[in-house]
């Protein structure tokens, strides 16, 4: 089973050594599914449509900035919605699968969301075993999704981020969290963006960063998603 890794962004090359790149993490939580990568960030997209599903990673970047290959992705994900295709979003990928498809990005007026945070199972799905009623993500976002687009419904939610999980007509699936993120990674991003995140909320967040959160569980959830969805077509 191939599975397409949009990237749009990727680890500080100044970091990489330590955490590796957006790829490393995805292949390691998608393990033994084969990852092809597609570096959107510099403008290259799939154009055969071979893979069986797709992934949209995080970015540094907004959805709604007027940039060439923000354009061009938007327009990609209408064209994954037109042929039915299983695609997982991750906090930037999450926001994308709803500004593309007549949702509505904006910045959070309770600012950044940083750290572990405990997710709420609203609705819960058969893919979702082993069965949780709440599990604890990484998040890094200033930005959320606040309208969600048509055909689509809320599975899971925060107290600071109510659209925290979504899907689209029941072959898309929108994560804010960051499921591939190590809490070494996370505390490695807090720090360096403390005075942009503030203070007391990058203190906040890294006090809590000694329990692992739910990571394998999300990834579990994800591949079965993945493969049902795969299997159905």
């Amino acid at each position: 089973m191939k599975v397409g890794l949009i990237l749009c962004d990727e680890v500080s090359p100044e970091l990489q050594g330590e955490h590796g790149t957006y790829r490393d993490m995805f292949s390691t939580m998608l393990s033994p599914l084969e990852i092809l990568p597609f570096r959107a960030y510099q403008n290259e997209l799939p154009t055969d449509f071979v893979c069986d599903a797709y992934v949209l990673t995080g970015s540094r970047y907004s959805v709604y900035d007027d940039m060439d290959w923000i354009r061009n992705l938007n327009n990609f994900v209408q064209e994954l919605q037109n042929m039915k295709k299983p695609v997982v979003g991750v906090c930037f990928g999450h926001q994308m699968l709803a500004e593309a498809l007549g949702g509505k990005v904006e910045k959070s007026s309770k600012g950044w969301c940083v750290g572990p945070h405990t997710f709420n199972i609203e609705l819960p799905q058969d893919w979702m075993v082993p069965v949780k009623n709440e599990v604890s993500l990484l998040m890094m976002c200033q930005d959320q999704v606040k309208t969600l687009p048509p055909g689509s419904q809320i599975i899971a939610s925060t107290h600071e981020c109510p659209i925290g999980m979504f899907l689209i007509d029941d072959h898309m699936l929108g994560i804010q969290a960051h499921p591939e993120f190590s809490n070494a990674y996370c505390q490695t991003l807090i720090e360096r963006r403390m005075d942009r995140i503030g203070q007391g909320k990058s203190a906040a967040a890294l006090s809590k960063l000694n329990q692992d959160p739910d990571r394998d569980i999300i990834a579990k959830w994800i591949m079965q998603f993945i493969t049902d969805r795969c299997l159905q077509v």
